[in-house]
């Protein structure tokens, strides 16, 4: 068997799609999707053999941290958690 992994970026050096084949059959997608700031936002694996689609949107706060992440699979959401961040600058 032979197993080959492709990856194609942007202009930026992101990562926009890697996919998994054996013998030139597709197995595996990851997609993945940047905001302005170069921050990843959302990120898509498909599964072609198991006919199964996992996603993790990611959402900033304005500190570029993560706020908010939700999971899904197969377009239902499975979990979403927030986080909140304290800043407490030295004097």
């Amino acid at each position: 068997d032979i197993w080959v992994t492709n990856t194609e970026y942007d202009v930026y050096g992101n990562i926009l799609v890697t996919s998994q084949s054996i013998n030139d059959k597709v197995i595996h997608v990851t997609q993945y999707a940047y905001d302005d700031y170069g921050n990843r936002i959302k990120i898509v694996k498909i599964n072609k053999e198991a006919g199964e689609k996992e996603e993790q949107r990611l959402e900033y706060e304005d500190w570029g941290n993560i706020q908010k992440r939700t999971l899904l699979k197969n377009d239902k959401v499975l979990s979403e958690d927030k986080y909140k961040y304290e800043y407490n600058p030295q004097r």
